[in-house]
Protein backbone atom coordinates (compact mmCIF):
# COMPACT_ATOMS: atom_id res chain seq x y z
CA UNK A 1 0.00 0.00 0.00
CA UNK A 2 1.10 3.53 -1.11
CA UNK A 3 1.54 6.05 2.15
CA UNK A 4 0.38 9.47 1.63
CA UNK A 5 2.53 12.07 2.51
CA UNK A 6 2.60 15.87 3.03
CA UNK A 7 5.69 17.87 3.00
CA UNK A 8 3.91 20.72 2.38
CA UNK A 9 4.28 22.51 6.04
CA UNK A 10 2.99 25.78 6.73
CA UNK A 11 3.09 28.83 4.08
CA UNK A 12 4.50 32.18 5.10
CA UNK A 13 1.47 33.64 5.36
CA UNK A 14 -0.45 31.97 7.46
CA UNK A 15 2.72 32.36 9.43
CA UNK A 16 2.69 35.74 9.23
CA UNK A 17 -1.12 35.89 10.13
CA UNK A 18 -0.60 33.48 13.24
CA UNK A 19 1.98 35.63 14.83
CA UNK A 20 -0.04 39.00 13.65
CA UNK A 21 -2.93 37.26 15.85
CA UNK A 22 -0.39 36.13 18.82
CA UNK A 23 0.61 39.83 18.62
CA UNK A 24 -2.41 41.03 19.18
CA UNK A 25 -3.43 38.72 21.87
CA UNK A 26 -0.47 39.94 23.77
CA UNK A 27 -0.86 43.48 23.01
CA UNK A 28 -4.21 42.94 24.61
CA UNK A 29 -2.89 41.20 28.02
CA UNK A 30 -0.16 43.60 28.55
CA UNK A 31 -2.28 46.84 28.08
CA UNK A 32 -4.87 44.57 30.76
CA UNK A 33 -2.10 43.83 32.68
CA UNK A 34 -0.64 47.48 32.34
CA UNK A 35 -4.15 49.07 33.63
CA UNK A 36 -4.30 46.87 36.20
CA UNK A 37 -0.97 47.94 37.54
CA UNK A 38 -2.28 51.26 37.43
CA UNK A 39 -5.42 51.03 39.18
CA UNK A 40 -3.52 49.18 41.82
CA UNK A 41 -0.79 51.71 42.06
CA UNK A 42 -3.56 54.76 42.64
CA UNK A 43 -5.72 51.96 45.02
CA UNK A 44 -2.16 51.82 47.11
CA UNK A 45 -1.78 55.73 46.40
CA UNK A 46 -5.40 56.69 48.14
CA UNK A 47 -5.29 54.04 50.30
CA UNK A 48 -2.21 55.88 51.81
CA UNK A 49 -3.52 59.58 51.47
CA UNK A 50 -6.63 57.88 53.66
CA UNK A 51 -4.59 56.37 56.33
CA UNK A 52 -2.19 58.75 56.24
CA UNK A 53 -5.22 61.76 56.64
CA UNK A 54 -7.03 59.27 59.03
CA UNK A 55 -3.77 59.00 61.78
CA UNK A 56 -2.97 62.60 61.85
CA UNK A 57 -6.60 63.28 62.88
CA UNK A 58 -6.47 61.06 65.01
CA UNK A 59 -3.40 61.95 66.41
CA UNK A 60 -4.44 65.91 66.61
CA UNK A 61 -7.20 64.87 68.20
CA UNK A 62 -6.67 62.42 70.86
CA UNK A 63 -3.87 65.94 72.01
CA UNK A 64 -7.16 68.29 71.87
CA UNK A 65 -9.39 65.85 74.12
CA UNK A 66 -6.69 66.02 76.20
CA UNK A 67 -6.34 70.34 76.62
CA UNK A 68 -5.66 72.48 79.26
CA UNK A 69 -5.51 75.28 76.89
CA UNK A 70 -5.24 75.63 72.94
CA UNK A 71 -4.06 78.43 70.64
CA UNK A 72 -4.48 78.69 66.98
CA UNK A 73 -2.88 81.23 64.65
CA UNK A 74 -4.02 81.33 60.91
CA UNK A 75 -6.52 83.02 59.44
CA UNK A 76 -10.08 84.25 59.08
CA UNK A 77 -11.78 84.12 55.09
CA UNK A 78 -14.82 86.14 54.06
CA UNK A 79 -16.08 83.29 52.20
CA UNK A 80 -15.13 79.37 52.31
CA UNK A 81 -12.35 78.43 50.56
CA UNK A 82 -13.57 75.21 48.21
CA UNK A 83 -10.24 73.00 49.09
CA UNK A 84 -12.64 69.74 47.70
CA UNK A 85 -12.27 71.43 43.94
CA UNK A 86 -9.23 73.27 43.90
CA UNK A 87 -5.38 72.01 43.00
CA UNK A 88 -2.82 72.40 46.26
CA UNK A 89 -1.55 75.70 45.64
CA UNK A 90 -4.17 77.11 43.63
CA UNK A 91 -5.75 80.72 44.29
CA UNK A 92 -7.87 80.54 47.41
CA UNK A 93 -11.34 80.66 45.76
CA UNK A 94 -14.90 79.69 47.10
CA UNK A 95 -17.51 77.45 45.90
CA UNK A 96 -18.22 79.88 43.25
CA UNK A 97 -14.78 80.72 41.94
CA UNK A 98 -14.68 84.37 43.72
CA UNK A 99 -11.23 85.35 45.39
CA UNK A 100 -11.10 84.47 48.95
CA UNK A 101 -9.65 87.44 50.98
CA UNK A 102 -7.43 85.96 54.14
CA UNK A 103 -7.16 87.89 57.41
CA UNK A 104 -4.48 86.71 59.64
CA UNK A 105 -5.75 86.11 63.27
CA UNK A 106 -4.57 84.59 66.53
CA UNK A 107 -7.08 83.16 69.48
CA UNK A 108 -6.86 81.36 72.32
CA UNK A 109 -9.14 78.74 74.49
CA UNK A 110 -9.93 79.41 78.28
CA UNK A 111 -9.59 76.65 81.08
CA UNK A 112 -9.61 77.38 85.25
CA UNK A 113 -6.73 79.85 84.54
CA UNK A 114 -3.96 78.30 86.74
CA UNK A 115 -2.03 77.68 83.50
CA UNK A 116 -0.93 80.98 82.11
CA UNK A 117 0.14 83.98 83.91
CA UNK A 118 -0.37 86.53 80.96
CA UNK A 119 -4.29 85.56 80.55
CA UNK A 120 -5.14 88.72 81.88
CA UNK A 121 -3.93 90.89 79.54
CA UNK A 122 -5.53 89.27 76.41
CA UNK A 123 -2.44 89.52 74.38
CA UNK A 124 -4.41 87.73 71.71
CA UNK A 125 -7.22 88.82 69.74
CA UNK A 126 -9.95 86.35 70.02
CA UNK A 127 -11.15 84.55 73.71
CA UNK A 128 -13.50 81.90 73.06
CA UNK A 129 -16.74 82.23 76.50
CA UNK A 130 -19.20 80.30 77.55
CA UNK A 131 -22.08 79.67 75.78
CA UNK A 132 -21.33 80.88 72.42
CA UNK A 133 -19.89 79.41 68.99
CA UNK A 134 -16.60 81.19 67.02
CA UNK A 135 -18.45 82.58 63.84
CA UNK A 136 -15.16 82.27 61.70
CA UNK A 137 -13.56 79.02 60.92
CA UNK A 138 -9.81 79.86 61.22
CA UNK A 139 -8.26 78.42 58.61
CA UNK A 140 -4.79 77.10 60.68
CA UNK A 141 -1.03 78.08 60.53
CA UNK A 142 -0.35 76.05 63.69
CA UNK A 143 -2.06 74.60 66.82
CA UNK A 144 -0.75 74.73 70.44
CA UNK A 145 -2.18 72.56 72.83
CA UNK A 146 -1.14 72.64 76.56
CA UNK A 147 -2.31 69.18 78.62
CA UNK A 148 -1.07 67.62 81.60
CA UNK A 149 -0.04 63.79 80.81
CA UNK A 150 1.04 61.33 83.55
CA UNK A 151 4.41 62.06 84.85
CA UNK A 152 6.49 58.44 84.11
CA UNK A 153 9.54 58.51 87.26
CA UNK A 154 11.38 55.93 85.26
CA UNK A 155 12.04 58.39 82.19
CA UNK A 156 13.55 61.11 84.58
CA UNK A 157 16.09 58.58 85.77
CA UNK A 158 18.98 60.44 87.81
CA UNK A 159 17.07 63.55 87.72
CA UNK A 160 14.79 62.78 90.01
CA UNK A 161 15.06 61.29 93.86
CA UNK A 162 12.41 60.76 96.37
CA UNK A 163 9.68 60.15 97.40
CA UNK A 164 10.27 62.91 100.23
CA UNK A 165 8.28 63.21 103.59
CA UNK A 166 5.86 66.22 104.24
CA UNK A 167 6.41 66.54 108.16
CA UNK A 168 3.17 68.47 108.02
CA UNK A 169 0.47 66.88 106.18
CA UNK A 170 2.40 63.33 105.40
CA UNK A 171 2.51 63.78 101.87
CA UNK A 172 5.30 62.58 99.54
CA UNK A 173 7.39 64.78 96.96
CA UNK A 174 10.17 64.22 94.46
CA UNK A 175 13.03 66.36 93.93
CA UNK A 176 13.69 67.28 89.92
CA UNK A 177 16.91 68.61 89.17
CA UNK A 178 17.44 71.14 87.14
CA UNK A 179 17.88 69.95 83.40
CA UNK A 180 20.69 72.43 81.79
CA UNK A 181 20.51 70.20 78.84
CA UNK A 182 20.10 71.68 75.07
CA UNK A 183 16.33 69.91 75.17
CA UNK A 184 14.98 71.47 78.24
CA UNK A 185 11.82 73.08 77.43
CA UNK A 186 11.42 77.09 77.36
CA UNK A 187 7.58 77.28 79.66
CA UNK A 188 6.33 79.46 76.83
CA UNK A 189 3.63 79.69 73.61
CA UNK A 190 4.74 81.48 71.00
CA UNK A 191 1.49 82.43 69.00
CA UNK A 192 1.28 85.03 66.87
CA UNK A 193 4.60 86.71 67.31
CA UNK A 194 3.83 86.89 71.10
CA UNK A 195 5.58 85.27 73.63
CA UNK A 196 2.95 83.75 76.67
CA UNK A 197 5.00 82.42 79.64
CA UNK A 198 3.35 79.63 81.36
CA UNK A 199 2.14 79.25 85.28
CA UNK A 200 2.98 75.64 86.85
CA UNK A 201 2.33 74.20 90.29
CA UNK A 202 5.57 73.38 92.37
CA UNK A 203 4.45 72.00 95.98
CA UNK A 204 5.80 74.13 99.07
CA UNK A 205 7.42 71.15 101.43
CA UNK A 206 6.41 73.27 104.70
CA UNK A 207 2.74 73.19 104.44
CA UNK A 208 2.32 70.85 101.40
CA UNK A 209 0.25 73.20 99.41
CA UNK A 210 1.41 73.98 95.93
CA UNK A 211 2.29 77.48 94.77
CA UNK A 212 2.56 78.64 91.34
CA UNK A 213 5.38 79.32 89.58
CA UNK A 214 4.98 81.96 86.87
CA UNK A 215 8.40 82.25 86.24
CA UNK A 216 9.91 78.73 86.36
CA UNK A 217 13.84 78.44 86.74
CA UNK A 218 14.47 75.69 84.68
CA UNK A 219 17.88 75.14 85.64
CA UNK A 220 16.59 74.96 89.63
CA UNK A 221 15.85 72.24 91.27
CA UNK A 222 11.52 71.78 91.56
CA UNK A 223 9.47 69.95 94.36
CA UNK A 224 6.26 67.96 93.26
CA UNK A 225 3.72 65.74 94.85
CA UNK A 226 3.88 62.31 94.39
CA UNK A 227 1.32 61.44 91.74
CA UNK A 228 1.07 65.04 90.11
CA UNK A 229 1.46 65.07 86.51
CA UNK A 230 3.61 66.61 83.95
CA UNK A 231 3.01 69.41 81.90
CA UNK A 232 3.65 69.05 77.63
CA UNK A 233 2.91 71.80 75.12
CA UNK A 234 2.26 69.81 71.70
CA UNK A 235 2.76 71.96 68.66
CA UNK A 236 1.35 71.40 65.28
CA UNK A 237 2.64 73.35 62.05
CA UNK A 238 0.88 73.30 58.80
CA UNK A 239 3.12 74.15 55.87
CA UNK A 240 2.25 73.53 52.15
CA UNK A 241 0.50 70.38 52.39
CA UNK A 242 2.56 69.26 55.11
CA UNK A 243 2.02 68.94 58.89
CA UNK A 244 4.90 68.72 61.48
CA UNK A 245 4.05 68.16 64.98
CA UNK A 246 6.80 69.07 68.27
CA UNK A 247 6.58 68.09 71.88
CA UNK A 248 7.79 69.63 74.76
CA UNK A 249 7.68 68.26 78.69
CA UNK A 250 8.52 69.99 81.59
CA UNK A 251 9.87 67.22 83.43
CA UNK A 252 10.06 64.46 81.18
CA UNK A 253 12.64 66.06 78.72
CA UNK A 254 13.78 62.79 77.46
CA UNK A 255 10.52 62.61 75.68
CA UNK A 256 10.64 65.94 73.86
CA UNK A 257 10.95 66.28 69.99
CA UNK A 258 13.98 68.36 68.69
CA UNK A 259 13.94 72.07 68.84
CA UNK A 260 12.72 74.05 65.99
CA UNK A 261 14.24 77.60 64.99
CA UNK A 262 11.06 79.19 64.08
CA UNK A 263 7.60 78.98 63.16
CA UNK A 264 8.05 78.35 59.80
CA UNK A 265 9.60 74.83 58.58
CA UNK A 266 11.20 75.91 55.61
CA UNK A 267 13.51 77.86 57.81
CA UNK A 268 14.11 74.53 60.14
CA UNK A 269 17.37 73.28 58.59
CA UNK A 270 19.32 77.10 58.49
CA UNK A 271 20.39 79.43 60.54
CA UNK A 272 21.06 79.58 64.14
CA UNK A 273 19.59 76.38 65.81
CA UNK A 274 18.84 74.69 62.53
CA UNK A 275 18.29 71.11 62.46
CA UNK A 276 18.79 68.12 59.69
CA UNK A 277 16.87 67.37 56.87
CA UNK A 278 16.02 63.83 58.80
CA UNK A 279 15.45 65.76 61.70
CA UNK A 280 12.91 67.53 60.10
CA UNK A 281 11.56 64.73 58.13
CA UNK A 282 11.54 62.78 61.54
CA UNK A 283 8.37 65.54 62.88
CA UNK A 284 6.06 64.84 59.58
CA UNK A 285 2.94 63.36 60.63
CA UNK A 286 1.57 63.82 57.35
CA UNK A 287 1.38 65.08 54.02
CA UNK A 288 -0.68 65.35 50.53
CA UNK A 289 -2.71 68.48 52.75
CA UNK A 290 -4.48 70.38 50.44
CA UNK A 291 -3.32 74.53 50.36
CA UNK A 292 -4.58 77.57 48.67
CA UNK A 293 -1.78 80.46 48.11
CA UNK A 294 -2.26 84.16 47.70
CA UNK A 295 1.35 85.18 46.91
CA UNK A 296 3.49 84.45 50.57
CA UNK A 297 -0.19 84.21 52.43
CA UNK A 298 -1.42 80.55 52.20
CA UNK A 299 -4.57 79.20 53.61
CA UNK A 300 -4.17 75.55 54.59
CA UNK A 301 -6.63 72.51 54.49
CA UNK A 302 -7.04 72.35 58.29
CA UNK A 303 -9.94 74.70 59.60
CA UNK A 304 -10.72 74.77 63.56
CA UNK A 305 -13.97 76.39 64.97
CA UNK A 306 -14.25 77.07 68.72
CA UNK A 307 -17.93 75.48 70.18
CA UNK A 308 -18.24 77.21 73.94
CA UNK A 309 -21.61 75.47 73.92
CA UNK A 310 -20.52 72.14 73.91
CA UNK A 311 -16.93 72.49 74.99
CA UNK A 312 -15.65 71.21 71.57
CA UNK A 313 -13.66 72.09 68.65
CA UNK A 314 -14.64 71.17 65.09
CA UNK A 315 -11.54 70.51 63.07
CA UNK A 316 -11.33 69.15 59.16
CA UNK A 317 -8.46 68.22 57.07
CA UNK A 318 -8.39 68.74 53.30
CA UNK A 319 -6.15 66.22 51.74
CA UNK A 320 -5.60 66.28 48.10
CA UNK A 321 -2.94 64.34 46.62
CA UNK A 322 -2.37 63.29 42.74
CA UNK A 323 -5.98 63.99 42.38
CA UNK A 324 -7.28 61.79 45.37
CA UNK A 325 -9.08 64.23 47.36
CA UNK A 326 -10.16 63.29 51.34
CA UNK A 327 -12.10 65.47 54.14
CA UNK A 328 -11.92 64.23 58.17
CA UNK A 329 -14.33 66.04 60.03
CA UNK A 330 -15.25 66.06 63.62
CA UNK A 331 -16.34 67.57 66.30
CA UNK A 332 -13.50 66.86 69.43
CA UNK A 333 -15.05 67.03 72.64
CA UNK A 334 -12.40 68.29 75.33
CA UNK A 335 -12.37 66.04 78.32
CA UNK A 336 -11.28 69.30 80.78
CA UNK A 337 -14.34 70.91 81.61
CA UNK A 338 -13.35 74.52 80.88
CA UNK A 339 -11.32 74.36 78.09
CA UNK A 340 -13.35 76.33 75.25
CA UNK A 341 -16.03 77.23 77.95
CA UNK A 342 -15.70 79.71 80.68
CA UNK A 343 -16.24 78.51 84.00
CA UNK A 344 -19.42 79.81 85.54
Amino acid sequence: MKRLRNDKGISLIELVVALAILSLLMIAVMALMNNNTIIFRKAKSDLKVQSQAQEAYNRISDVIMQAKNIYVEGYTVDSDVDFKSIKPGSAPVDINKNTVTLTPVTAYSYYDGINMATESTNLLSNKVVAGTINPQKIYLKKLVVVSTVALDKSVLESYITGPHDIASTGSKYYTVTGQGMANAPTNVVRIGGTDIELQDKAVNITSGEPNLVIDYNLSATHNILVGDTDRCIYTFYFDDGDIYMTTEYLYMFYLNSVKVNSDNPDDWTTGTGAITEAEKESLKIAEGLNYASAGSTKAEGAVAAFDGNKNAVQLTLYFNDNNMTFTVDDLISCQNSFVVKTPQ
